[in-house]
């Protein structure tokens, strides 16, 4: 995995992907605005969940999340093969030792987390009676993905200010 992955090519290709991927939902979420948004994914709360959700469906903002999702299926792929190949890049150009590269596999848990908490929202959305169980579940993986995925965004730009490696050239 960390030698397919291993590529500039692929940090560049895929973090294209992800940005433009990533800007597209800003552009969609904007009525909403990023705070709201948020404080809805990570909120662990059954009262305030239904609280911003019926706020939402009064002004009409619930168009908006609901839009989101049509681009927000593909986006957890996009950043895990992003950060993949970020981790991947970094850990050869380091000359990482291969204990490592379990590390590899934070991306891919995350991208799950979010597919999964998409499902959440979505089913939080079609009706069903909310309960606090499945605001955790929805809230939990939140949590998992963005810890995750920033982690591993940490580890990458960490190791590329670390001097303990010494740095070799990227791999094409």
């Amino acid at each position: 995995m960390r030698k397919f992955f291993g590529s500039i090519w692929w940090v560049l290709f895929f973090g294209a992907t992800y940005l433009v991927s990533q800007a597209v939902i800003i552009h969609l979420l904007q009525p909403i605005g990023a705070k709201d948004f948020l404080s809805l994914q990570l909120c662990f709360s059954k009262k305030f969940y239904l609280h911003m959700i019926q706020a939402w469906q009064a002004s009409g903002q619930i168009v908006a999340y609901k839009a989101h999702f049509l681009i927000d299926w593909f986006h957890p792929i996009w950043y895990t093969l992003f950060l993949t190949s970020a981790l991947a890049t970094v850990f050869n150009a380091k000359s990482v030792p291969a204990e490592w590269n379990k590390l590899l596999f934070l991306p891919l848990i995350a991208g799950i987390a979010d597919e999964l908490e998409n499902l959440m929202q979505i089913f939080l959305l079609s009706g069903i009676k909310v309960t606090q169980g499945f605001v955790n579940i929805s809230s939990g993986c939140s949590l998992v993905k963005w810890t995750l995925a920033l982690g591993s965004l940490l580890i990458v730009i960490s190791l590329l200010f670390s001097k303990k490696h010494e740095a070799r050239h990227l791999s094409a």
